[in-house]
C-alpha cells in the first residue's frame, strides 16, 4: 500500500471516529444557547466584537448600511454548537482575484457546506496589490468566508438569538436587567463617541454622518453601527480616514483618485497640479503645509519630482491606508 493511500486510510478512519462520537454524545441546544449566550456576555468588548457595520453601494450609487453578526459571533458559536469541523482556505490568486473557501462539517447531522468568497486585487488604476496587501485582502476574505459557512450550518434563528444578546449588553451591561432604555442608549453613544474622539474622529463628523445635532437624537440603530464601525476599524477592516464619511467627501475621495490617476504630461502639468492642490484643500491639506514640506515659498517652483510624490500620497489616502492628517508632516 502506497504511502498516500495509508495516509487517506488513516484520515478516513479518524473521521469515522469522530463521526460516531457525535452521533453517540449528540448536542443540546439548550446546552449551546446557554453556553454561547454566556460567551457573547462575557464582558463588553466581546459583545461588540460580534456586530459588525459596512457600507456598501448600489448599482444606481446609493449607499446600503449592512449591519449583522461578525466573525467573531460565528466563532463562538461553532465552538458552543460541538461536533463540527470548520476552516478556511486560499483555494486561487490569479493576480486579479483573491478566492477564499470556508467550509463547516457538521459531524453529528453529516451536513457539509462550502462557501467562496472573491476579492479584488487590483486597484482602480489596474495595478496589483503589494504581496502585503495581498495578504491583508486574503486573510478578511477567509473570516468572510469561514463567517458565511458556519453561518449556513448553524440555523440562522439561534444566530440571531445571539446577536440580539450581544447588542443588548454591549449597552446596557447587564445581564439581569437587559432592557434598553433611552438613558442607556445615550450613555452608550456617549461612551462610543468619546472613544472615537480619542482615535481622531471629531464628534461632528458622526453627527453629520447620521444627519442628527445632538447625543440627545441617537438611537439604537446608530449605535448598532456605531457599534459595528468599531469593529472594523479594530479588526483593521476600515480605516479611520473612511469611517463616517458622508456621500459628498465619499465622492471628493474618489474625484482625488480619478484625477491622480491621469496621466500628467509636461504640457498638462501645471493644469494636474492646480487640480491636485486643489482636492488637497477640500480635504483639509492646505497649500501652505505642502509647499512647507517640500521647502518651498510658491508651487512654482514644485517640479515632477514633487507632483509624482503627491500623486502617491494621494493615492495612498484615497485608498486608506495613508491618514490624511500624516500628509505632509515636516519631521525635524
Amino acid at each position: 500500500m502506497s504511502e498516500i493511500a495509508i495516509i487517506d486510510s488513516a484520515i478516513g478512519l479518524e473521521l469515522d471516529k469522530q463521526i460516531n462520537t457525535a452521533k453517540a454524545y449528540p448536542r443540546s441546544i439548550t446546552q449551546f444557547i446557554k453556553d454561547a449566550e454566556e460567551l457573547v456576555t462575557l464582558d463588553e468588548q466581546t459583545a461588540e466584537s460580534c456586530i459588525y457595520s459596512l457600507e456598501r453601494s448600489s448599482q444606481d450609487g446609493n449607499k446600503n448600511h449592512i449591519k449583522g453578526a461578525s466573525v467573531r459571533l460565528a466563532e463562538i458559536a461553532a465552538a458552543c454548537w460541538g461536533n463540527i469541523h470548520a476552516a478556511t482556505r486560499i483555494v486561487e490568486n490569479d493576480g486579479k482575484m483573491i478566492t477564499a473557501e470556508g467550509v463547516a462539517w457538521d459531524l453529528e447531522k453529516n451536513i457539509k457546506i462550502a462557501k467562496q468568497v472573491k476579492r479584488s486585487i487590483l486597484t482602480k488604476n489596474g495595478k496589483t496589490y503589494s504581496q502585503d496587501m495581498q495578504t491583508v485582502t486574503g486573510n478578511a476574505a477567509s473570516s468572510i468566508a469561514l463567517r458565511n459557512a458556519i453561518f449556513s450550518i448553524i440555523p440562522r434563528s439561534f444566530i440571531d438569538i445571539l446577536y440580539k444578546k450581544a447588542l443588548n449588553f454591549s449597552i446596557t451591561k447587564d445581564k439581569s436587567n437587559p432592557v434598553i432604555s433611552h438613558e442607556r442608549i445615550i450613555n452608550k453613544a456617549k461612551n462610543l463617541i468619546d472613544r472615537f474622539s480619542k482615535m481622531g474622529i471629531d464628534q461632528n463628523k458622526i453627527f453629520n454622518y447620521f444627519s442628527i445635532k445632538s447625543i440627545e437624537q441617537v438611537n439604537i440603530n446608530q449605535i448598532e453601527e456605531m457599534i459595528g464601525i468599531g469593529t472594523n476599524i479594530n479588526e483593521g477592516h476600515l480605516s479611520l480616514e473612511k469611517a463616517f464619511l458622508i456621500s459628498t467627501e465619499s465622492n471628493k475621495e474618489s474625484v482625488l483618485e480619478e484625477i491622480l490617476n491621469k496621466t500628467h504630461s509636461e504640457e498638462k502639468k501645471e493644469p494636474n497640479l492646480s487640480s491636485i492642490l486643489e482636492m488637497f484643500e477640500s480635504m483639509g491639506i492646505s497649500e501652505e503645509k505642502i509647499l512647507n514640506y517640500f521647502s518651498f515659498e510658491s508651487k512654482e517652483q514644485i517640479g515632477e519630482n514633487e507632483i509624482n510624490f503627491m500623486v502617491e500620497t494621494g493615492k495612498e489616502i484615497a485608498s486608506g491606508r495613508l491618514y490624511k492628517e500624516q500628509a505632509f508632516n515636516y519631521v525635524i
